[in-house]
């Protein structure tokens, strides 16, 4: 797999949709829900594949590889919520136009002429997120995989989960047109910031379980298990705090792009997170709270400040 090709392929898809739906929010960030849904559905199954599974340590073992295996298997389950959560939103908010697919066939075409010169897994057509029915296909693939090379693909699947959830919190702050004005999806600002952080920080956990993994890539050194957790639970404090959260709520529309150049670590920590990770019980195990906020504790981050974030 050529590092970046994924990422590389999002980037094409969100400037096709910018602009096909120029002028139109509402059409656009519809489709990005669409995008984003059909995203998290395909990162669920290929992160629930039995034979990748087979490939991840037991729980049960010491060192870092158990550690490993619990976060991944945490990140699973709450990859799972986010389609579920998406899911039921599309249910409100309905489905984008016909446009969508036609651009869906457009960058199958291009990923799969990538995939067969010899990048693979661009044809899982990730950027785009659809065709769910192929990724059993590519089982023997991810099977050959070290696993720093797995551990990296899985870092680029959360940066285009990334890219998605930045366009479409700007989009949510920009006045809907067209007939759009009541559209559910505009009240979801708040939402898409959780799962945007989320997806920062299970690509930060990757990163962090990659540098567990001895210089062949494919086995685990011998690390106490409490540092390794420690290492988790610092980076969810870093990506998970309330202090990030509160920059991206309370800014005002700005020009595209203006979500990601906002930071993704926490500066002047509340101590207290938009979420955990999904990796509450990990952390519980080993002594380390998870001190998630109440919605309540949020609604002044949802505030825009006066000089406009």
């Amino acid at each position: 797999m050529h590092r970046g090709s994924i990422i590389r392929h999002t980037e094409h898809v969100a400037k096709e949709l910018k602009r096909r739906f120029k002028g139109n929010p509402g059409l656009e960030l519809s489709a990005w829900l669409r995008v984003a849904h059909q995203r998290e559905a395909m990162v669920t199954r290929i992160y629930g594949l039995p034979e990748l599974r087979q490939r991840l340590p037991e729980e049960a073992e010491g060192g870092a590889a158990g550690i490993a295996a619990k976060a991944i298997k945490r990140i699973w389950a709450q990859e799972t919520s986010h389609t579920a959560f998406l899911g039921a939103v599309r249910l409100a908010s309905g489905d984008p136009t016909p446009q969508l697919e036609e651009i869906q066939g457009k960058f199958e075409g291009d990923v799969t002429r990538a995939g067969a010169s010899g990048n693979p897994f661009a044809r899982l057509v990730i950027a785009v997120g659809a065709f769910l029915d192929i990724v059993p296909d590519f089982a023997k693939e991810i099977d050959a995989m070290s696993l720093l090379e797995f551990f990296q693909f899985c870092g680029e699947l959360e940066a285009t989960a990334r890219q998605g959830y930045e366009r479409m919190i700007e989009l949510s702050k920009l006045p809907a047109t067209k007939g759009a004005d009541d559209s559910p999806v505009f009240e979801l600002t708040y939402e898409f910031t959780k799962i945007l952080l989320e997806e920062r920080y299970h690509a930060s956990v990757f990163d962090c379980v990659a540098l567990w993994l001895e210089s062949d890539g494919r086995s685990f050194r011998s690390l106490p298990q409490k540092d390794c957790v420690a290492a988790l639970h610092a980076l969810a404090s870093e990506h998970l705090d309330l202090a990030v959260a509160k920059p991206i709520l309370a800014s005002r529309p700005g020009s595209r792009g203006h979500i990601a150049q906002i930071s993704s670590r926490a500066h002047n920590k509340t101590d207290r997170w938009i979420s955990d990770g999904g990796l509450d019980s990990l952390f519980a195990e080993f002594g380390l709270g998870a001190p998630v906020a109440h919605l309540n504790e949020t609604v002044t981050a949802m505030t825009p400040t006066p000089s406009g974030g």
